[in-house]
């Protein structure tokens, strides 16, 4: 992905990764709902189409990033189905599959890319304000995936597997997001795996709130009204809320 349409890192990447995790819980939601294809059918439409951004996105000369944030909510919608598929129709259970995944969560953003180009998307992560972005290679996309799809295993796991209930997932999520953003300012840690362990947390909250609004008994908003509200949301942020620029 071209570097005009990365984001950079801050308060506003994480907010907008929240509503696009939201809304592509929602999305993940409604295809099982109204495409009744099987897991593999609904897999084929969201690689279809997420293949169909980065082609938008190579012949992209503007400098908006709507494209990235695409790509993000094709991904969260797919993570849903992943994650269902692994814990619900192969019966494998939510704690082996979130220790699965974390260790493949590591395994993947160290092993894809070459130790020069690892270097680089360190330095990249952890450059000071509008200049922090991560590197928008296959190797991040592939990592997205896996996050989300532990983020999404882990939600339902406190949600469901732990009995605590949306509600309490949701708070859960947020001191652990807390928690991530203190230990981001500690010096000495290696701030891309940082990135990506805050980068779960959220896509597990966007999960939590999605199941809080369309499932909870004292506000049960119908799926597609959530879906509408969640992309509402999305399309105000990236409206209402500019870039960072880079300070000459």
């Amino acid at each position: 992905m071209q570097d005009e349409h990365v984001p950079s890192v801050g308060v506003r990447y994480w907010g907008i990764l929240f509503a696009a995790s939201l809304l592509g819980a929602n999305l993940g939601d409604l295809l099982a709902y109204h495409l009744p294809i099987g897991v593999f059918g609904r897999m084929l439409i969201l690689a279809a189409v997420l293949a169909a951004v980065f082609f938008a996105e190579r012949h992209d000369r503007s400098r908006t990033d709507v494209c990235y944030w695409m790509a993000v909510v094709i991904i969260q919608a797919a993570s849903i189905r992943l994650a269902n598929f692994s814990t619900i129709d192969l019966g494998f259970g939510r704690p082996a599959v979130i220790g699965v995944l974390a260790v493949i969560l590591v395994a993947t953003f160290r092993i894809l890319r070459s130790s020069p180009m690892l270097v680089i998307s360190t330095h990249m992560i952890s450059r000071p304000g509008a200049a922090a972005k991560p590197m928008a290679d296959a190797a991040h996309w592939t990592t997205m995936v896996v996050a989300s799809t532990l983020g999404t295993v882990t939600s339902d796991f406190i949600t469901y597997g732990l009995g605590l209930g949306a509600m309490w997932a949701c708070v859960i999520l947020i001191v652990l997001l807390g928690v991530s953003f203190g230990v981001n300012r500690l010096p000495g840690l290696n701030l891309l795996l940082i990135y990506w362990l805050t980068s779960t947390i959220v896509r597990g909250l966007g999960n939590a709130y999605g199941d809080l609004l369309t499932k909870n008994a004292h506000l049960p908003l119908a799926l597609p009204l959530s879906s509408e509200l969640s992309g509402g949301l999305l399309f105000a942020l990236l409206v209402l809320w500019p870039r960072p620029t880079l300070r000459s």
